[in-house]
């Protein structure tokens, strides 16, 4: 009897949140949408700020597409795609400035390969200026991402 229950439970739970896993990678492969839009503004010089909005949403749609739980409210829906936009917002902007980077480097000392322009940029980011530069994008895109994030509890709550 005692497993029966154990074994409805866990259906439940399956049914409530979905395949966590899958959900994960559905966030992490929809979040690249808005890695690539990052970089295509960051690339034309624009504020990429807006990405971080359009980032979490689509992470939250692949998370909720891969765990079946779309249109479910729960607290994982909103948590696991915040996670990953975090994590995304970061990689986006060091991918963003390494781009810059190495178009420098190629234009200055001729063929570079990309890899060697990642490892240096940890020196990079020791200039202040860079630094400073980082930092304020990425806040941007985090505040972009915290509003999103509030605009889809809002959204599913009233649902």
């Amino acid at each position: 009897m005692e497993q029966q229950v154990e074994m409805y439970e866990e259906e439940l739970n399956q049914k409530k949140y979905g395949n966590i896993p899958l959900g994960v990678l559905g966030a992490l492969i929809f979040s690249l949408g808005g890695v690539a839009l990052y970089l295509i503004l960051y690339w034309a010089n624009f504020i990429a700020w807006i990405s971080g909005f359009v980032m979490y949403t689509l992470a939250a749609l692949g998370y909720g597409l891969f765990t079946k739980t779309k249109d479910k409210p729960s607290f994982l829906n909103v948590l696991i795609p915040g996670i990953i936009t975090v994590v995304m917002i970061l990689v986006s902007e060091l991918l963003g400035l390494s781009i810059i980077v190495h178009n420098e480097l190629t234009a200055e000392y001729g063929n570079i390969s990309f890899l060697e322009t990642l490892s240096l940029i940890p020196y990079y980011l020791e200039d202040e200026a860079v630094l400073s530069a980082v930092l304020e994008d990425v806040g941007f895109m985090y505040l972009m991402g915290i509003i999103s994030v509030i605009y889809t509890v809002r959204t599913r709550l009233k649902r």
